[in-house]
């Protein structure tokens, strides 16, 4: 846990509470805060990034400037993408409300999709309060995405889940999804 369980509370309370600041899509809804915008990044999210900048998740010259809030109910997820260029390579998310599956893949090249399936290879197991950093190679040559047609989740039933020692869950463990919100936090590039 990266968050106490009160802090998830009261973040979830701020986040929620912003009615009109929700875009609402296909499958999921979606807050963005940006600096280099007339959105910029209100003080409580720019709290939470000096906070990741002061633990050295993030250096003072790639502090985050742009976070995205995404929501998702029980059968909701988000297809496998790269986040790509725009953004320094490295992102964190903390994933607040219930668990989910995070599946990576293989990015493929331009000319190898509809040629070769960039199945699943791995995944990782997001508990409620969690934080997830990756960057590098695990940001430029794999997609990440969350099932939307999985309520439940069974540990290792399809795909090898690499974090479950971290996660404390064990193979064949059985988790319903509920509705889960992460903050997505990255710098963008300008």
């Amino acid at each position: 846990e990266c968050i106490t369980i009160n802090t998830e509370k009261e973040l979830l309370d701020i986040i929620n509470s912003n009615t009109n600041a929700w875009n609402i899509l296909k499958t999921r809804r979606l807050q963005s805060y940006c600096e280099s915008d007339c959105n910029t990044i209100p003080k409580w999210l720019s709290y939470l990034i000096d906070s990741l900048v002061k633990i050295n998740l993030f250096s003072f010259n790639n502090r985050p400037n742009h976070v995205l809030i995404n929501q998702y109910k029980a059968n909701e997820g988000i297809m496998h993408h790269v986040d790509g260029p725009i953004y320094h390579p490295q992102v964190v998310i903390i994933s607040l409300g219930t668990p989910c599956l995070m599946t990576f893949r293989k990015k493929l090249a331009s000319h190898e999709i509809g040629e070769q399936y960039g199945g699943d290879l791995f995944s990782l197991f997001l508990q409620p309060r969690s934080l997830l950093m990756f960057s590098d190679d695990a940001y430029h040559f794999y997609q990440h995405g969350i099932p939307a047609d999985c309520v439940d989740i069974t540990i290792g039933e399809n795909i090898e889940c690499i974090n479950s020692q971290q996660a404390k869950v064990k193979y064949g463990e059985k988790f319903s999804r509920g509705e889960r919100t992460s903050l997505t936090i990255r710098k963008l590039l300008t």
